[in-house]
């Protein structure tokens, strides 16, 4: 297990570049895809007087933008000013010759004001976190660029300052941080430098996510005394629904992102974290991780104050309405969904779990029309077309 020797500072990457390559040509981080746009057609445009300073500067902060997210503000601040100024000759020299004189002010000045507007709209958007919830970037945030979603130290109960020592087992992704928070009392099982580790020490990190059964004896080869999980990741789910029912393991807390367990005899009650930057997507990062694990109950409770007051969030009201089929309270569940229906009316998930509400209440028509429904915004729906079938054979 690893026990750095000295860690200085903690900083995690997130680069756009997987996003990117999977949806070059998709509205996804539209502005970001405008402005290096503009940045290389400005330097086409102003190629006879070619200006190296400005080239260097825009190839610096656009491969800064391309390492993380965390430097679009800066790529943004950087590239506005040089495609202004790559423009202006070509604007001098063969644009504005064309325009009446007259018109002259008055076009400079829309021009200004429309860069001041851009400007002033990005930076706000980016400040008050709305360019990253949009877009579903919850792990990052104005300021650092790190949002405490992802690697908030509230949501890491197990680091020396708290009197905690022990081996932790860890999703490595949060290897870094779970060293960094923990050290020097705790120890990490694996972090994202996978090269370093003894192939058996990878091998095991696979298995024990996928064959049932294997955690307690790796627990014990190991000697792991608590464990933290980024819990939205499919690889993980079958680990974590085994470790929530494990009587020799109890459930710590849970996060945004990430859940912890303990030793029976090292329990000391359970934790949760809203996120101050994403408060919804807290919510419901809380409820799918109960709803994973088939605890419905808590997940109603932790949707029922949310719902009750964001009665025009429709991912909440859906949620909701799961929550509480799941805990077998159908009436208000069918009510809650209908109202998720009106709200995302093109929701796969929204008529798929209205029409097996209505199923369980009896009404099959109803049942019927909403997984028709389903079918006219995804033909191919799987789950719509096998409660079809089941429907028709139990009419039969």
């Amino acid at each position: 297990l690893t026990t750095p020797h000295e860690i200085g500072a903690f900083v995690e990457w997130t680069s756009p570049l997987p996003r990117l390559a999977s949806s070059l040509f998709s509205l996804e981080l539209v502005h970001f895809k405008i402005l290096v746009l503009a940045l290389m057609g400005s330097f086409i445009l102003n190629y006879r007087r070619f200006d190296f300073g400005h080239a260097a500067i825009g190839v610096l902060v656009l491969a800064l933008a391309l390492t993380s997210y965390r430097h679009f503000g800066l790529f943004t601040l950087a590239a506005i000013p040089i495609i202004l100024s790559n423009i202006r000759p070509f604007w001098q020299e063969r644009v504005v010759p064309l325009l009446d004189t007259k018109k002259l002010g008055i076009i400079h000045a829309a021009a200004a004001i429309a860069v001041i507007a851009f400007s002033v709209y990005y930076c706000e958007e980016a400040v008050t976190n709305r360019y990253y919830a949009k877009r579903e970037l919850y792990n990052m945030s104005f300021g650092i660029g790190v949002s405490d979603t992802s690697f908030s130290s509230f949501m890491f109960p197990l680091g020396a300052s708290k009197g905690s020592t022990g081996r932790i087992f860890n999703s490595y992704e949060l290897g870094g941080y779970v060293m960094y928070q923990g050290y020097p009392a705790s120890e990490v099982y694996i972090d994202g430098r996978l090269v370093h580790y003894p192939k058996e020490v990878y091998d095991d990190y696979l298995k024990v996510q996928v064959q049932r059964g294997y955690w307690r004896t790796f627990a014990e080869k190991y000697k792991i005394d608590k464990v933290v999980l980024i819990h939205n990741l499919p690889r993980m789910q079958e680990l974590i629904r085994e470790l929530y029912k494990d009587p020799y393991w109890h459930f710590a807390g849970a996060g945004p992102v990430v859940c912890w367990f303990e030793r029976t005899d090292e329990h000391r009650g359970i934790t949760h974290e809203i996120s101050f930057n994403y408060p919804e997507f807290s919510v419901l990062s809380l409820a799918r991780f109960y709803m994973n694990v088939e605890d419905y109950k808590v997940a109603a409770k932790i949707l029922e104050h949310p719902a009750r007051e964001c009665t025009d969030n429709g991912k909440i009201q859906l949620f909701y309405g799961r929550a509480l089929a799941g805990s077998g309270h159908l009436v208000r569940s069918q009510n809650v969904l209908e109202r998720a229906v009106q709200l995302l009316p093109g929701s796969v998930d929204a008529h798929l779990n209205l029409g097996v509400v209505y199923w369980k209440l009896g009404e099959k028509e109803k049942a019927r029309k909403s997984w028709e429904r389903v079918l006219e915004i995804e033909p191919r729906n799987e789950q719509a077309l096998g409660y079809l079938r089941q429907n028709g054979q139990e009419e039969k």
